[in-house]
């Protein structure tokens, strides 16, 4: 955690939620009531300052359990939410990532055509209205064919008929040969090497004995 960064956000008045480690030192301000109906899963709601400094400008500290018992601490510039509402917007960050990864997967949404933001929710949009009509199509026709191969074939047959792009997707391809057989094995071959000349040992001389 940077708190540096951190606390340029806050003099920028820009919002978050970060989680802290659990060995970080802070000082604390003022420790605030937690609503009734929360002190079972909320532990604390106070006024901090993150480290020794004294220049660092104070956030919101809350800690809560989760449904197994595991201790998060969260350090926030919404003051306007309650503990409970603090809780819940860090356990739904994998929500979020979530859906980035499923636009990143499925809407191929990868490299951004612009870097304001206007241009960038264009292309979310865009990609989320080809992804639907993607989809509706696939319901329409009942076709077993995967998402990507089905925007294929809308490509490809854009100007043609309906007819002609369900006849593609009913389409498939028959085999026209048993494939790669797998050869038989042989039985070995008795090699005939013929004449073989043996050399052996008699009295000190080397005699060529020809035998078949």
């Amino acid at each position: 955690m940077d708190k540096i960064r951190m606390n340029q956000w806050i003099k920028n008045n820009i919002k978050f939620v970060i989680r802290l480690k659990n060995d970080i030192r802070i000082q604390v301000e003022e420790e605030r009531e937690i609503p009734e109906g929360s002190r079972d899963q909320i532990l604390r709601d106070a006024k901090v300052i993150l480290g020794v400094e004294k220049k660092m400008e104070p956030v919101r500290l809350v800690e809560y359990q989760d449904e197994n018992g595991k201790v998060y601490k969260v350090a926030t510039t919404r003051w306007d939410l309650t503990p409970s509402e603090i809780a819940d917007i860090y356990k739904n960050r994998w929500i979020i990532e979530i859906f980035f990864k499923w636009i990143k997967q499925s809407l191929r949404f990868v490299n951004v055509w612009s870097t304001k933001p206007k241009g960038i929710w264009n292309q979310m949009f865009i990609a989320m209205i080809t992804y639907i009509l993607t989809l509706m199509v696939k319901l329409k026709t009942k076709s077993q064919k995967s998402m990507l191969s089905i925007l294929r074939h809308i490509q490809i047959y854009l100007h043609r008929t309906w007819g002609d792009l369900q006849a593609a997707l009913d389409y498939t391809p028959k085999r026209t040969s048993r494939g790669r057989q797998k050869i038989p094995d042989k039985p070995p071959k008795e090699v005939d090497f013929g004449s073989v000349a043996l050399i052996v040992k008699q009295r000190k001389k080397q005699v060529k004995r020809m035998i078949k």
